[in-house]
């Protein structure tokens, strides 16, 4: 009689901690305009986090990714990932993959722009006030945006206040990211050693248009395939007890 195997997963999360050290270099890579050895520091920061995630929990979570995004880019607001560039730009033009958040890029900010691009109401007052200003009495949300665009060193404020607000957003994207592909680069070198199919698994409706096109871009990527992406690869036990039944009943 043949008996449904168990998948050996000793030692996973010891295992996904070296995925995630791989990936970690691969991102922080990625990262401009950074040199190699602040590359290397971000990624050694970025890894040092998973380890004390995994040990500590998640209480200290915020704090930690807020030390490490001052420490290597808070000062330097022009920063890019390119990855997250590269889907913002789809995204931008129209054609944004489920899941995925960004805004214009707020670096690139233009005098002409509406400010209610980058952030919301309360937000906009909180910067006016940080300038030592007050809303107008009436019809605040656009008088707020005219007060901006007549004044070159306020429209400089907001662009400061906004760009410390979103680029710090689209960072706190990365550890979910890299976290995401080492558990799916996890899943296939254990579908490799211990035999058993694997799934992409968690495709939601519309997501398979875009991972055609993230798989056109590079054949090789590996899942999830934009940031925010809900999409990883999966044990296939639907396809393994086929296969068992199949054996079983020859």
């Amino acid at each position: 009689m043949n008996s449904i195997p168990v998948i050996n997963r000793s030692g996973y999360w010891s295992r996904i901690r070296d995925y995630w050290e791989d990936v970690a270099w691969h991102v922080a890579g990625d990262i401009a305009p950074l040199s190699r050895q602040e590359q290397d520091a971000l990624a050694t920061d970025l890894h040092a986090y998973e380890a004390s995630l995994a040990e500590d929990g998640s209480e200290r979570a915020g704090d930690m990714l807020s030390a490490i995004y001052a420490r290597h880019l808070r000062d330097r607001p022009w920063w890019h990932w390119g990855e997250f560039e590269y889907w913002r730009q789809i995204a931008l033009a129209g054609d944004r993959p489920p899941y995925f958040r960004c805004t214009k890029d707020p670096y690139a900010m233009k005098l002409e722009d509406d400010i209610y691009d980058f952030l919301t109401l309360p937000q906009a007052k909180k910067l006016l006030a940080t300038a030592g200003l007050q809303p107008p009495k009436k019809d605040v949300t656009k008088g707020i945006a005219a007060m901006v665009r007549e004044d070159t060193r306020l429209f400089l404020h907001f662009k400061r206040g906004i760009c410390l607000t979103i680029k710090e957003q689209e960072f706190r994207q990365i550890p979910m990211h890299i976290r995401k592909k080492a558990e799916s680069m996890e899943t296939a070198s254990a579908s490799q050693n211990e035999g058993f199919p694997i799934m992409l698994a968690h495709v939601r409706p519309g997501e398979d248009r875009f991972i055609a096109m993230a798989l056109r871009r590079n054949p090789a990527a590996i899942p999830p395939y934009w940031p925010g992406a809900l999409a990883c690869w999966a044990p296939d036990s639907k396809s393994w007890l086929e296969k068992l039944r199949r054996k079983a009943d020859d």
